[in-house]
């Protein structure tokens, strides 16, 4: 009867454990988090899952602003899988949330504020590049394809300029950190070439191109491409990697469509 006794005073306790976390659970709100950050993996599948929830309640506590917010929800994911266009929504409707009062749409000022955020890790000269070509101003209304816009054009760009730094690297044999202008131009042709070719302007295809010309096959068609594309005349001074990023860049906005 003790021992039954005792059974019962322990069950009671735990049942007055369990209550009281789930009360805490009710007002720290961790319960939504943690079916916020489930959801989030199910739809945008990560490659590191655990990374991911790190990353989430990390960014959680910190007490970000609507700006910051709405750029870690762009960078959920790659721009290439689906989830992705949901992402731009949700952080275009973090950043219209934001305003007072709320609105469904933002305007210039906060669009700027994103773009140049996604963008930070750039170096400056690139990302004035970048943001004079997608520029909006502080009044205006920034509808949602133009932001999609906006915001693709940083995201791509990013991974564009990491292929052509792969690139330079593949081109820079003795790792001196400058190639001959002729071997790099030949490159950097090929790359503008693809763009003033196509009928449709689209940074994703320049972003291919960039792909084809990845290290990996660069061996078997830089013959053919300096063959085509080398100037006559006396050789130009040899160009540095930011020299090569600065004008793979130029080729690559000419994809970007004007917003406006």
């Amino acid at each position: 009867m003790e021992k039954a006794g005792g059974d019962k005073k322990r069950s009671g306790k735990h049942g007055e454990g369990v209550a009281i976390d789930k009360q805490f659970l009710e007002r720290s709100n961790a319960t939504r988090y943690i079916r916020d950050v489930l959801t989030k993996i199910v739809e945008n599948r990560p490659d590191d899952p655990i990374g991911f929830l790190a990353d989430y309640f990390q960014n959680l506590g910190a007490q970000k602003g609507s700006v910051s917010r709405a750029c870690q929800q762009i960078r959920l994911t790659h721009h290439s899988k689906p989830a992705f266009h949901n992402n731009v929504v949700l952080a275009y409707e973090i950043l219209g949330e934001s305003r007072n009062p709320p609105t469904r749409g933002i305007d210039g000022k906060l669009y700027m504020e994103l773009v140049t955020e996604l963008g930070i890790g750039f170096r400056q000269t690139i990302r004035e590049k970048l943001l004079k070509k997608i520029l909006c101003r502080d009044h205006e209304v920034v509808v949602f394809d133009v932001f999609r816009a906006g915001v693709l054009a940083c995201v791509i760009l990013e991974e564009f300029l990491a292929e052509a730094e792969s690139l330079f690297k593949a081109l820079d044999f003795h790792g001196q950190g400058k190639v001959e202008f002729s071997l790099c131009d030949a490159v950097l042709q090929e790359l503008k070439t693809s763009v003033t070719s196509s009928l449709v302007q689209d940074p994703v295809a320049l972003l291919q191109t960039a792909h084809t010309l990845s290290p990996s096959s660069l061996a078997a068609s830089l013959t053919t491409i300096t063959e085509k594309y080398t100037p006559a005349g006396h050789p130009r001074s040899p160009m540095t990697k930011e020299d090569f990023l600065a004008t793979a860049t130029d080729a690559y906005l000419l994809a970007v469509k004007p917003l406006k």
